[in-house]
């Protein structure tokens, strides 16, 4: 399977730990909180990648990380 990219486009790849991230209460980050964030970072005057780890690490809080978290953007 080949994946062909155009200007502008962007390929992220991401470890099921942000999904499965949980706060301090044990709710769970989710699918669809992450989905929503490249929708809301266009918004945001910093790069998109900034905006997801800021979303992510603020939605933590000072809860334990309990996975990896990775994040490629490309």
């Amino acid at each position: 399977m080949a994946v062909y990219l155009s200007s502008g486009d962007m390929l992220v790849l991401y470890s099921e730990g942000i999904t499965e991230a949980q706060n301090r209460v044990g709710e769970i980050f989710g699918k669809q909180r992450w989905q929503s964030l490249p929708v809301e970072a266009r918004a945001y005057s910093r790069p998109p990648l900034r905006y997801w780890v800021d979303s992510l690490l603020s939605f933590i809080g000072e809860a334990s990380q309990a996975d990896d978290i990775s994040l490629l953007i490309i």
